[in-house]
């Protein structure tokens, strides 16, 4: 057994944050009422509209971006190549080409 067991299970877990169902389930709208209300659709009666807002500024909903990244397959993340400095035979490392 290591000796960090005791350090593991010792810190407190933090609160997870708020998602659409969390939401949903305040506001008793259904999650996909609340996507909508998210994305700006125009199909969700005002009221609903309302309520779901007030609850995501209680809640202090915000988007997941890697949960976006991991259904829209993009991550609006830039890359980038680096030259290996300490390799003066190659001048690019393995891991770039």
């Amino acid at each position: 057994m290591s000796r960090f067991h005791c350090f593991a299970l010792c810190i407190p877990k933090e609160r997870p944050l708020p998602g659409i169902s969390d939401v949903a389930r305040q506001t008793g709208a259904s999650p996909a009422t609340v996507s909508r209300v998210i994305q700006g659709a125009k199909n969700v009666r005002l009221a609903t509209r309302e309520r779901v807002e007030r609850a995501i500024q209680e809640l202090g909903y915000a988007p997941a971006a890697v949960a976006q990244s991991l259904r829209s397959r993009h991550t609006r993340s830039p890359a980038l190549a680096v030259s290996d400095i300490t390799n003066r035979e190659r001048r690019w490392s393995a891991a770039t080409r």
